[in-house]
C-alpha cells in the first residue's frame, strides 16, 4: 500500500504499534515480566527449602525447637518465624543475583550511570 492510500485508521494502528514497541524497549517490560516470573519461582523454592529442610534441621539440632507450631495466644508466631526465615533467604538470593549481574554485565560507565560502585 502506497503512502497516499493509507487511511487514518492504518496510520493510527502503525502509531499504536510503534508506541507499544518503544514502551517495551524503554521500560524493559519484558525484563520486568521475566523478573516477576523468576521471582515467583524462586519464592516457591525458598519456601520449600525453609519448610522442608531448614525447619526440620533446626528441630534436629535444637530439641523441641520446632517453632512452626509455636503460638502466642491465637497468634501463630512460629509461622511468622518460618516466613521471616524465607524472606531473609530470598533477600540474600536477590542481593547476590544483582551483585553478580552488575559485576558481570555492566560496564563501569553503566555502573556510574545507575549509581552503583
Amino acid at each position: 500500500m502506497s503512502e497516499e492510500k493509507k487511511t487514518n485508521q492504518d496510520i493510527k494502528k502503525e502509531n499504536l504499534l510503534g508506541d507499544f514497541i518503544l514502551f517495551i524497549k524503554g521500560f524493559g517490560v519484558i525484563g520486568l515480566a521475566l523478573g516477576v516470573v523468576i521471582g515467583g519461582a524462586t519464592n516457591t523454592l525458598v519456601q520449600s527449602l525453609t519448610i522442608n529442610i531448614i525447619n526440620p534441621l533446626l528441630g534436629y539440632l535444637i530439641p523441641d525447637a520446632s517453632f512452626t507450631g509455636w503460638t502466642l495466644g491465637q497468634v501463630q508466631i512460629g509461622a511468622f518465624i518460618s516466613s521471616l526465615i524465607s524472606f531473609v533467604i530470598l533477600m540474600f538470593i536477590v542481593y547476590f543475583s544483582v551483585k553478580l549481574f552488575v559485576s558481570r554485565f555492566l560496564t563501569e560507565a553503566e555502573k556510574e550511570k545507575v549509581g552503583i560502585k
